[in-house]
């Protein structure tokens, strides 16, 4: 584990998603908050993983969605880089607060990472998604990972993405 779990005393992680195709099947992990931890989420996943005993995984997805509360005095646009201004004319006709869509390749070749922000009802929402290349199979091992390495580029963009105001509230 090269980028080592954050450990806030109060997660924002709302839910994770991992997601894989094996033998033709879906399968997917879904682990909603209070947040485990990385470790307890890695062995549900190996332990997955075994169970089908292939070689055949594809289609490999992680997914983190993190929810913020916000206070009176924030400024959301300050809390999150990569919202982007709103014409004033349009903030007003808005019924949900703005949203946004990047997407960044990961570490490993083929891995893309979308992010998602929306803000609503005094939170802000962040998604990140990790998928891997399309017509890539991997073994049982490279999954894992693969499903590592993910997390490592989602947890690194956080720190980029998040603000320090809003990482203290952690």
């Amino acid at each position: 584990m090269k980028v080592p779990p954050h450990n806030f005393s109060k997660s924002p992680v709302k839910e994770v998603i991992c997601r894989y195709n094996s033998a033709g099947q879906v399968i997917e992990l879904y682990i909603p908050k209070p947040y485990p931890g990385w470790l307890a989420i890695q062995d549900k996943l190996t332990v997955s993983l075994d169970m089908y005993h292939s070689d055949n995984f594809h289609d490999l997805m992680l997914q983190y969605t993190d929810e913020f509360e916000l206070f009176s005095d924030d400024e959301p646009d300050k809390l999150i880089s990569i919202v982007q201004e709103i014409p004033k004319i349009l903030v007003s006709r808005m019924i949900m607060g703005p949203k946004t869509e990047i997407c960044v390749r990961g570490n490993e070749q083929g891995t893309k990472i979308l992010i998602r922000y929306t803000r609503e009802k005094g939170k802000i929402i962040l998604e990140f998604q990790a998928n891997s290349q399309i017509d890539k199979i991997y073994s049982r091992d490279v999954a894992a990972r693969w499903f590592e390495r993910a997390r490592e580029d989602i947890h690194l963009l956080f720190d980029v993405i998040v603000s320090e105001k809003l990482r203290k509230r952690l």
